[in-house]
C-alpha cells in the first residue's frame, strides 16, 4: 500500500453544509427558524450559566448576532466570508463577528442536517476491525467542520463526546499543537468551528444528542451559544492568512508527516489564492508524490492551480475523477 494523502476542501462537505457563496443565505434561513413563535425558548434561565440573561434573552442576543453578520456580508458586496474576513484582517479590525457566527452557523447546520453520506462510505471502506484506521492514510482539511467525527461516531456511539473522536481520529488544529503518532493523522487547517479555553487546554463542542429543527435543538444550540460568551471562551477557527508561531509549528507538523505522500487524492478544494502560502509550504515538499487524483466537478481548473503549487520541476500524474457521488478511493489503497 502507498502512502496516501487526502486534501479536503469545502466541496467535500457540500451535502451537508453551505459553501462559501451560500454563507448568505443559509444565515438568512437560520435567523427566520430561530425567530419562529414555536421555537421561542422559555424565559427562564439556563443552568450553569453565570448570568442574569434568560434562555430567550439569548435565543435574542444569536439571532442578532447572526443578523449583523448577514447584513454586513450582503452590504460589503464580498463575494464571500473570507473575502470579509480578509478585508477585517487587512484593516486591522477584529474578525469576531466573522467567527463567531461562523460557529453558531456550522453549529446549526450540523445540527439539523445528517453528515455528508460520503464521510460515512468512506469509513466503511477503509475502517477495520476494533475501529483499526489504516497507517498509510493522513488527511489534511481546510474544513472548519465536524462532518469527519460525526461521521466517525456512527461507527462507534452516538453519544460519545466530539473530543474522545477527535483522539481517536489523531485529529491535529492550529491552537492544538501536539506530538503526532505515526499512522492515521488528521490535520485541520482552518482549526475546527468550536469554542476552545483561553488557555489553550482544551476545546468545548456541542453535545448533538438530538438532530432535525425541533424546540430541543434550538435549546442545545442557544445554550452552546451563552456558554461560549458567559464563560469567555475563545474560538478556534482561524484563517490561512491569520500568522501564528503556533500556526508555524502545526504546519511544520503536518509537512513532516506527510512529506512521503505517494498518492494524493484532491476532493472538493479549488487552491483559493488567500491559502496559496500554506498551500506551497505543505504540497512543495512532497518529495515522493508519484500521482494525484483530482475528484471534483471542474477537475482541470483544479489542475492548473495545482501545478503551480509545486516547487519542484517534475509535475506528478494528474488523473481527473468527475464523479462526486463518493469519496474515491485510489487502487494503491
Amino acid at each position: 500500500m502507498k502512502n496516501i494523502t487526502y486534501l479536503l476542501g469545502a466541496g467535500a462537505s457540500c451535502q451537508a453544509l453551505p459553501l462559501v457563496n451560500e454563507i448568505s443565505g443559509r444565515l438568512g434561513s437560520m435567523i427566520n427558524q430561530l425567530s419562529q413563535e414555536q421555537f421561542q425558548l422559555p424565559t427562564k434561565k439556563f443552568r450553569n450559566i453565570p448570568s442574569s440573561m434568560t434562555q430567550r434573552d439569548w435565543q435574542r442576543n444569536l439571532i442578532f448576532l447572526l443578523t449583523t453578520l448577514r447584513d454586513t456580508l450582503e452590504k460589503s458586496k464580498c463575494t464571500s466570508i473570507d473575502v470579509l474576513a480578509k478585508r477585517f484582517y487587512i484593516k486591522n479590525q477584529k474578525q469576531t463577528i466573522v467567527s463567531y457566527g461562523l460557529i453558531m452557523l456550522f453549529i446549526w447546520e450540523q445540527y439539523i442536517n445528517h453528515p455528508d453520506t460520503r464521510y460515512d462510505t468512506f469509513f466503511a471502506s477503509i475502517l477495520e476491525p476494533d475501529l483499526k484506521l489504516p497507517n498509510k492514510i493522513k488527511i489534511c482539511s481546510w474544513n472548519y467542520d465536524l462532518q469527519l467525527e460525526l461521521a466517525f461516531r456512527n461507527f462507534v456511539d452516538d453519544l460519545v463526546p466530539i473530543d474522545d473522536v477527535q483522539q481517536h481520529l489523531d485529529v491535529t488544529h492550529k491552537f492544538q499543537v501536539k506530538s503526532v503518532r505515526s499512522g492515521f493523522n488528521v490535520f485541520k487547517l482552518n482549526g475546527t468551528a468550536a469554542m476552545r479555553d483561553k488557555n489553550n487546554k482544551y476545546i468545548f463542542f456541542p453535545e448533538f444528542t438530538c438532530s432535525g429543527l425541533r424546540i430541543e435543538t434550538i435549546q442545545e444550540v442557544v445554550y452552546y451559544y451563552a456558554k461560549y460568551l458567559s464563560e469567555s471562551f475563545d474560538t478556534n477557527l482561524f484563517f490561512a492568512w491569520d500568522k501564528t508561531i503556533i500556526e508555524e509549528k502545526q504546519y511544520s507538523n503536518v509537512i513532516g508527516q506527510i512529506s512521503e505522500t505517494n498518492v494524493l487524492v484532491i476532493i472538493g478544494y479549488s487552491f483559493p489564492f488567500f491559502n496559496r502560502l500554506v498551500d506551497r509550504a505543505i504540497l512543495g515538499n512532497l518529495k515522493s508524490i508519484e500521482k494525484v487524483y483530482i475528484q471534483d466537478k471542474n477537475p482541470k481548473g483544479v489542475s492548473e492551480r495545482l501545478e503551480a503549487i509545486f516547487n519542484h520541476n517534475a509535475i506528478p500524474e494528474m488523473i481527473f475523477k468527475e464523479n462526486v457521488d463518493q469519496f474515491f478511493i485510489p487502487n494503491e489503497f
